[in-house]
């Protein structure tokens, strides 16, 4: 069973300023393992951010916001390892999601601090939680940097590549999302945004919330929940359309949604996806449009798939089964 008294000392020593970095650097690493470790946190993260809660919790209130935390939870055997980590990872979730509610009270640090640097490989995913207690989940061939000042009068991070955001809400303090010419203001909500380099396009979709879009171009969009925005980067024009939210977050699930997509850009999106190259014995037919899912299959399948759905031959490059 649970440790009560070592729970609430854990997080009164944290609301009293005296935890380390250790016990973040390994709820890191847990929210990595799985997107359901991700989801976990999600709904532990909307259950406490449903309450109004002053800026200092006395331990009766650490106690009632860890019993809401535990009656959420699917119960398992007390006997289960599993059910032990989890319950353990579950309150050092809270206790990060603390972090976000006390950080301005944190020992400042001296002199400049550089800027913060999260990056992907291709053919792979990682979660990012950033200081605010925004979650951050960086699709393959992705970077995002965090300015040096961020958190003090707003909250400005700049993205190449994709990826997928849950803001923490602050009224005060706006979060932007800055990518080439393209500036995201969030007012806590959950999106996503598609800005690769190789890409003919950048898309930004919204689940829920709010945000606002600019182009430095046309006049500022206000994006509603299930609205997409999409700008064309040789045309430099914007459309707003409708989307389908299981598409377009389906990367998170290590799935590949392809839709009506250029043979060239398919191909693009499948190397980044798996972290492979893909030669052609002919130039790429665009005017091939690729539909498929991709999900549980080897690349060599899909190399297969692709010999013989297109007239180009491929052969492949960089994949160690």
């Amino acid at each position: 069973m649970r440790n009560n008294i070592y729970i609430q000392q854990k997080l009164l020593a944290f609301i009293q300023k005296k935890t380390d970095a250790k016990d973040n650097e390994l709820i890191q690493q847990w929210l990595e393992e799985s997107e359901e470790n991700v989801n976990l946190f999600l709904k532990l993260k909307k259950l406490y951010e449903e309450e109004d809660h002053p800026d200092y919790l006395s331990k009766n209130e650490i106690e009632d916001q860890w019993l809401k935390l535990e009656e959420g939870i699917e119960k398992k055997s007390i006997h289960s390892d599993r059910y032990k980590w989890l319950m353990g990872a579950a309150a050092s979730v809270l206790i990060l999601i603390a972090f976000s509610v006390f950080w301005r009270f944190g020992p400042e640090k001296e002199g400049p601090q550089k800027e913060t640097i999260y990056q992907t490989n291709t053919g792979e995913t990682k979660s990012v939680m950033l200081a605010d207690g925004t979650l951050v989940w960086l699709n393959a061939g992705s970077k995002l940097v965090v300015s040096n000042d961020f958190g003090q009068e707003d909250r400005k991070v700049t993205l190449e590549g994709e990826a997928w955001f849950d803001v923490k809400k602050n009224t005060m303090k706006s979060f932007v999302v800055k990518t080439g010419n393209i500036k995201v203001k969030v007012y806590g909500t959950q999106f996503n945004i598609n800005a690769y380099e190789w890409a003919p396009t950048i898309s930004t979709s919204l689940e829920e919330g709010s945000i606002s879009y600019s182009d430095g171009l046309s006049a500022e969009l206000f994006i509603k929940p299930g609205e997409q925005v999409i700008y064309h980067k040789v045309e430099k024009s914007t459309t707003l359309k409708r989307f389908n939210t299981m598409d377009h977050i389906a990367w998170k699930s290590n799935k590949l949604v392809l839709k009506d997509v250029p043979l060239s850009l398919a191909v693009r999106k499948i190397e980044n996806f798996y972290g492979i190259q893909l030669n052609a014995d002919s130039k790429l037919a665009d005017g091939d449009l690729i539909t498929m899912t991709i999900e549980n299959d080897s690349p060599q399948e899909i190399v297969d798939l692709l010999n013989t759905i297109t007239t180009n031959q491929f052969t492949m490059k960089n994949y160690s089964p």
